[in-house]
């Protein structure tokens, strides 16, 4: 089993990272943060994002996969989705060893199945991968 690498990234470079996983134009777009709760927020610049990351604390900062505003149709949802974000999560494994097992199990489906070499993201409580699918 190979081993994980864990690397510091900054805020910026991180943002960066998930957006290249996007469809552009990247903004606007939502975001949610510890800050705004269950609530999405709108911003409209990668400066406005990392502006309210930051003023969060870096705590619980997400961005919407999707476009805004999203194409609906009597409120129904059109827009195709091209991203997944697996979650593997520690909390679900009993050992570290059962965890990275599955980790590995994972990117193997990713490059045997998708023809993926996907990115692998600690969160500090599990592995995110997130995937453009088209």
């Amino acid at each position: 089993m190979a081993q994980s690498t864990f690397t510091n990234v900054s805020i910026e470079d991180g943002l960066d990272l998930i957006l290249s996983h996007l469809e552009p134009p990247y903004f606007p777009r939502r975001i949610a943060t510890k800050m705004t709760g269950n609530s999405q927020i709108l911003v409209c610049s990668r400066e406005e994002a990392l502006g309210k990351f930051i003023e969060s604390g870096l705590l619980d900062c997400e961005i919407s996969a999707y476009k805004y505003p999203v194409p609906t149709i009597r409120g129904i949802n059109l827009q195709v989705t091209n991203f997944v974000d697996i979650d593997i999560d520690l909390k679900h494994f009993k050992t570290m060893k059962m965890l990275e097992q599955c980790l590995q199990d994972t990117l193997s489906n990713c490059r045997d199945k998708l023809g993926a070499n996907p990115t692998v993201i600690w969160s500090g409580g599990g592995y995110h991968i997130p995937l453009q699918t088209c």
